[in-house]
Protein backbone atom coordinates (compact mmCIF):
# COMPACT_ATOMS: atom_id res chain seq x y z
CA UNK A 1 0.00 0.00 0.00
CA UNK A 2 1.10 3.75 -0.54
CA UNK A 3 -0.12 6.80 0.94
CA UNK A 4 -1.88 9.08 -1.99
CA UNK A 5 -1.08 12.81 -2.30
CA UNK A 6 -2.88 15.80 -2.07
CA UNK A 7 -2.61 16.47 -6.09
CA UNK A 8 -3.90 13.21 -6.69
CA UNK A 9 -7.16 13.52 -5.00
CA UNK A 10 -7.70 16.80 -6.22
CA UNK A 11 -8.21 15.42 -9.49
CA UNK A 12 -10.63 12.73 -8.72
CA UNK A 13 -14.42 13.61 -9.56
CA UNK A 14 -15.31 12.51 -5.66
CA UNK A 15 -12.90 15.71 -4.59
CA UNK A 16 -14.04 18.07 -6.95
CA UNK A 17 -14.10 21.56 -5.47
CA UNK A 18 -12.95 20.44 -2.06
CA UNK A 19 -10.36 22.81 -0.94
CA UNK A 20 -6.70 22.20 -0.92
CA UNK A 21 -6.45 22.58 2.89
CA UNK A 22 -9.44 19.80 2.87
CA UNK A 23 -8.12 17.66 0.66
CA UNK A 24 -4.48 17.62 3.39
CA UNK A 25 -6.91 16.74 6.24
CA UNK A 26 -8.43 13.69 3.67
CA UNK A 27 -5.06 12.41 2.23
CA UNK A 28 -3.21 10.62 5.13
CA UNK A 29 -6.59 8.50 5.14
CA UNK A 30 -6.12 7.02 1.86
CA UNK A 31 -3.53 4.22 0.73
CA UNK A 32 -3.50 3.22 -2.77
CA UNK A 33 -3.89 -0.73 -2.90
CA UNK A 34 -3.97 -3.54 -5.66
CA UNK A 35 -6.19 -6.55 -5.78
CA UNK A 36 -6.11 -9.73 -7.82
CA UNK A 37 -9.49 -11.10 -9.71
CA UNK A 38 -11.31 -13.30 -7.41
CA UNK A 39 -9.78 -11.45 -4.20
CA UNK A 40 -12.66 -9.83 -1.40
CA UNK A 41 -12.28 -6.60 -0.81
CA UNK A 42 -15.19 -5.92 1.72
CA UNK A 43 -17.18 -9.61 3.34
CA UNK A 44 -20.54 -9.11 4.26
CA UNK A 45 -21.01 -8.89 7.83
CA UNK A 46 -17.68 -7.22 8.67
CA UNK A 47 -16.97 -4.19 10.44
CA UNK A 48 -17.12 -1.39 7.45
CA UNK A 49 -13.67 0.16 8.37
CA UNK A 50 -12.37 0.77 4.96
CA UNK A 51 -14.15 2.61 1.81
CA UNK A 52 -12.56 1.69 -1.72
CA UNK A 53 -12.52 4.48 -4.52
CA UNK A 54 -12.14 2.58 -8.33
CA UNK A 55 -9.20 3.38 -10.13
CA UNK A 56 -9.18 0.29 -12.41
CA UNK A 57 -10.73 -3.02 -12.77
CA UNK A 58 -14.29 -3.96 -11.87
CA UNK A 59 -15.73 -5.37 -8.85
CA UNK A 60 -19.15 -7.13 -8.14
CA UNK A 61 -21.45 -6.17 -5.24
CA UNK A 62 -22.52 -10.08 -4.01
CA UNK A 63 -25.37 -11.16 -1.77
CA UNK A 64 -24.26 -14.44 0.30
CA UNK A 65 -27.91 -15.68 -0.05
CA UNK A 66 -27.09 -19.62 2.03
CA UNK A 67 -27.24 -22.65 0.12
CA UNK A 68 -26.83 -20.93 -2.88
CA UNK A 69 -24.50 -19.44 -4.94
CA UNK A 70 -23.72 -15.39 -4.44
CA UNK A 71 -26.52 -13.12 -5.97
CA UNK A 72 -24.67 -10.94 -7.57
CA UNK A 73 -26.36 -7.34 -7.77
CA UNK A 74 -23.96 -4.91 -9.29
CA UNK A 75 -20.93 -4.66 -11.34
CA UNK A 76 -19.04 -1.37 -10.78
CA UNK A 77 -15.76 -0.07 -12.15
CA UNK A 78 -13.34 2.84 -12.45
CA UNK A 79 -14.67 6.29 -10.66
CA UNK A 80 -16.97 4.25 -8.50
CA UNK A 81 -17.19 4.33 -4.50
CA UNK A 82 -17.88 0.93 -2.58
CA UNK A 83 -18.88 0.43 1.01
CA UNK A 84 -20.43 3.42 2.34
CA UNK A 85 -21.82 1.69 4.61
CA UNK A 86 -19.86 3.22 7.47
CA UNK A 87 -21.42 6.34 7.33
CA UNK A 88 -24.34 4.71 9.95
CA UNK A 89 -24.03 2.67 12.71
CA UNK A 90 -24.10 -0.19 12.94
CA UNK A 91 -21.02 -0.08 10.90
CA UNK A 92 -20.99 -3.08 8.90
CA UNK A 93 -21.11 -4.18 5.29
CA UNK A 94 -23.52 -5.23 3.40
CA UNK A 95 -22.55 -7.06 0.56
CA UNK A 96 -19.88 -8.91 -0.74
CA UNK A 97 -17.16 -6.85 -2.87
CA UNK A 98 -14.91 -9.44 -4.79
CA UNK A 99 -12.70 -8.28 -7.64
CA UNK A 100 -13.51 -9.46 -11.37
CA UNK A 101 -10.65 -8.66 -12.38
CA UNK A 102 -7.19 -6.82 -11.01
CA UNK A 103 -8.40 -4.09 -9.10
CA UNK A 104 -6.44 -0.35 -8.28
CA UNK A 105 -8.36 0.82 -5.23
CA UNK A 106 -8.04 3.89 -3.41
CA UNK A 107 -8.43 2.44 0.23
CA UNK A 108 -9.83 5.02 2.78
CA UNK A 109 -9.76 4.25 7.00
CA UNK A 110 -13.18 5.42 7.69
CA UNK A 111 -12.51 6.19 11.42
CA UNK A 112 -9.53 8.40 9.85
CA UNK A 113 -12.42 10.00 7.76
CA UNK A 114 -14.91 10.11 10.28
CA UNK A 115 -12.40 12.30 12.10
CA UNK A 116 -11.67 14.76 9.58
CA UNK A 117 -15.54 15.46 8.84
CA UNK A 118 -16.03 15.79 12.69
CA UNK A 119 -13.71 18.30 13.17
CA UNK A 120 -14.90 20.10 10.04
CA UNK A 121 -18.54 20.06 9.67
CA UNK A 122 -18.42 21.54 6.92
CA UNK A 123 -16.27 18.59 4.88
CA UNK A 124 -18.43 16.46 6.71
CA UNK A 125 -21.59 17.76 5.09
CA UNK A 126 -19.70 17.83 1.80
CA UNK A 127 -18.98 13.96 1.98
CA UNK A 128 -22.35 12.95 3.42
CA UNK A 129 -23.86 14.47 0.08
CA UNK A 130 -21.77 12.97 -2.16
CA UNK A 131 -21.99 9.58 -0.15
CA UNK A 132 -25.43 9.62 -0.29
CA UNK A 133 -25.72 10.79 -3.47
CA UNK A 134 -24.27 6.85 -4.34
CA UNK A 135 -26.66 5.51 -1.59
CA UNK A 136 -29.31 6.55 -3.87
CA UNK A 137 -27.72 5.70 -7.16
CA UNK A 138 -27.47 1.88 -5.28
CA UNK A 139 -31.16 2.03 -4.23
CA UNK A 140 -32.19 2.54 -7.47
CA UNK A 141 -30.17 -0.24 -9.35
CA UNK A 142 -31.73 -2.60 -6.78
CA UNK A 143 -35.10 -1.66 -7.51
CA UNK A 144 -34.85 -2.21 -11.18
CA UNK A 145 -32.78 -5.31 -10.22
CA UNK A 146 -36.09 -6.85 -7.71
CA UNK A 147 -38.35 -5.84 -10.75
CA UNK A 148 -36.60 -7.71 -13.29
CA UNK A 149 -36.56 -11.06 -10.96
CA UNK A 150 -40.21 -10.59 -10.15
CA UNK A 151 -40.19 -11.17 -13.86
CA UNK A 152 -38.37 -14.31 -13.37
CA UNK A 153 -39.28 -16.45 -10.39
CA UNK A 154 -37.82 -19.43 -11.57
CA UNK A 155 -34.82 -17.48 -10.41
CA UNK A 156 -35.87 -19.03 -6.78
CA UNK A 157 -37.00 -21.88 -7.33
CA UNK A 158 -36.14 -24.33 -4.37
CA UNK A 159 -36.19 -27.34 -6.48
CA UNK A 160 -33.79 -26.44 -9.42
CA UNK A 161 -31.55 -25.05 -6.40
CA UNK A 162 -30.29 -22.48 -8.45
CA UNK A 163 -29.50 -18.98 -7.80
CA UNK A 164 -28.78 -16.14 -10.06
Amino acid sequence: MTQVATPELAELELFRGVTAERLEAVAPCARRERHEAGRLLLRQGDEAASLHLLCSGSVSLELVVPGRAPLVLETLGPGELVGASWLLPPARVHFDVRAREAVESLRFDTGCLQRAMEADPGLGYLFCRRFMAVVVRRLQAARVQLMDLYGHPELFDPQRGRGR
